[in-house]
């Protein structure tokens, strides 16, 4: 992506760059091109000294589920999980991006078969 290379200094925004593209990718269910949008969102929040935010929170959420559908479990579960702990416990969630990050979590214990789990979510 050109706009991201060209703006090297903005960490975050191309953080959330590659989040947006990568959420449109998998919509598109281009995968492997999404993962990779992916992992370069959350390369380039490492980066950022405000890592804890609603918009990261997403990228997490996001992260999961592309790994859930992956049929990578245990990794999204990971990051569903962290992302819930983020929306929850810092208040960067609103009611509407918590109750998406559970019912991904409960698809995902639905999945694997884990009923009691999913419950809970």
């Amino acid at each position: 992506m050109k706009l991201a290379s060209e703006n090297k200094n903005n960490t975050l925004q191309n953080a959330i760059l590659f989040n947006n593209y990568g959420h449109f990718l998998h919509e598109m269910g281009s995968y492997a091109q999404a993962l990779h949008m992916y992992e370069k969102a959350l390369l380039f929040w490492s980066q950022s000294p405000n890592q804890a935010d609603g918009s990261y929170a997403k990228l997490l959420n996001n992260f999961g589920e592309i790994q859930a559908d992956l049929g990578n479990k245990t990794v999204a579960e990971k990051y569903l999980k962290k992302a819930l702990d983020v929306k929850q416990k810092d208040a960067f969630g609103t009611p509407l991006d918590i109750a998406q990050t559970h019912l991904n979590l409960g698809i995902l214990y639905l999945k694997n078969y884990q009923n009691n789990q999913a419950e809970s979510h």
